[in-house]
């Protein structure tokens, strides 16, 4: 991708994908909002990510870059809202990015499952170092 294309993909995912998806994930928070409208504006942008990385194995090349981290959550989020319906679609590509990710060393070593803490447990201390 070119850079005019890269800052086009940000700035649609920020201003209108985003958007979208919280009207889409959040329609309690929003009362204009109808769910299925709000899903389905951005299939646009699923459609343009999954041509992207058609002719590549990520979106800018063949390897993952800082544009897929950044771009991934938001996917992730709007599949997970109804995973069945997003697996409908047939976006192999995308489909195959993201779990491409979830499957990564990478991602199991952010999103450790833990166990619910409860008032009685052993505080849990994070180091950010």
């Amino acid at each position: 991708l070119e850079d005019h294309e890269i800052a086009k993909l940000l700035d649609d995912l920020e201003n209108e994908f985003k958007i979208n998806l919280d009207k889409y994930k959040y329609t309690g928070r929003f009362s204009e909002a109808n769910q299925n409208l709000y899903r389905d504006k951005n299939l646009y942008f699923l459609k343009k990510l999954n041509f992207y990385i058609k002719n590549n194995k990520a979106l800018n090349c063949k390897h993952l870059t800082l544009i897929d981290y950044a771009i991934f959550p938001f996917i992730r989020q709007f599949r997970n809202v109804d995973q069945d319906w997003f697996d409908k679609l047939n976006l192999n590509f995308l489909s195959k990015w993201i779990n491409q990710i979830i499957d990564s060393e990478d991602f199991s070593s952010i999103m450790k499952k833990f166990k619910k803490w409860e008032p009685n447990d052993i505080p849990i201390h994070t180091n950010f170092e």
